[in-house]
């Protein structure tokens, strides 16, 4: 956690000198994972992120490490992403990631177009393609799955409720022994819930999900808290 909360401060303490004209579009986050298995087991990462955000694009940089069992040197990750207005209520984006693990040394990359339609004002669809092209260095096709959608949001007290369905998750390809090709792989039901603590500037994020492993016939839970800060 120290680590993480080095990098953030590293990355933060730059932007108080500057004026808040220069810093438009720049926000940053901190807040800590907690995943537990279906037996119990808990597992604890920090995170803390840097983050540009365009009129239709973002680009950010993340460092997550692993607290609790064991404490690593963790994963920065280099995310971008791009999007277009498909029609009066679609919405398409490519989003590509390419994380750095510290303790393999080793690049990985995944490529994500996704997809939404508005039905109503706080209804919508869609889908999230997932695409594992570099695991450990190694350029290929490793694996593809498809997640399906669904999602509702709107004002509830303070902050803003959201709650999604991912259901089927479907793995259309892997590359890895003993996996099918095809197989349901998670049902997802997530929780999210965003607090404004400075007005516009600043706010606290809280995510519940319980994603039921369908290979495993395995619950799994997580809740996050993050906050997340604009300049």
């Amino acid at each position: 956690m120290k680590k993480a909360l080095i990098i953030l401060a590293a990355a933060t303490l730059p932007m108080w000198a500057t004026s808040s004209a220069v810093m438009a579009g720049w926000d940053t986050q901190a807040g800590i994972e907690n995943d537990w298995d279906d037996g119990g087991e808990y597992e604890g990462h920090a995170k803390a992120r840097l983050r540009y955000k365009g009129k239709s694009w973002k680009v950010q940089v993340e460092y997550k490490t692993e607290f609790e069992p064991d404490n690593t040197d963790g994963t920065v990750e280099l995310q971008g992403d791009y999007s277009w207005k498909v029609g009066e209520k679609g919405k398409f984006t490519l989003m590509n990631e390419l994380p750095y693990n510290f303790d393999k040394q080793s690049w990985s990359g995944e490529l994500t177009p996704k997809y939404y339609y508005t039905i109503a004002k706080d209804f919508k669809i869609g889908f999230e393609l997932e695409i594992d092209y570099l695991k450990n260095d190694d350029w290929d096709i490793h694996n593809i799955e498809i997640e399906p959608a669904i999602a509702w949001g709107r004002q509830l007290g303070p902050g803003i409720l959201e709650l999604k369905l991912e259901a089927p998750v479907m793995r259309l390809y892997s590359n890895e022994e003993g996996e099918d090709d095809f197989a349901v792989v998670t049902v997802e039901p997530i929780v999210n819930y965003t607090i404004p603590i400075a007005g516009k500037t600043a706010n606290i994020n809280f995510e519940f999900g319980a994603p039921y492993q369908v290979e495993d016939t395995e619950w799994e839970q997580y809740f996050n808290v993050v906050v997340n800060w604009k300049f």
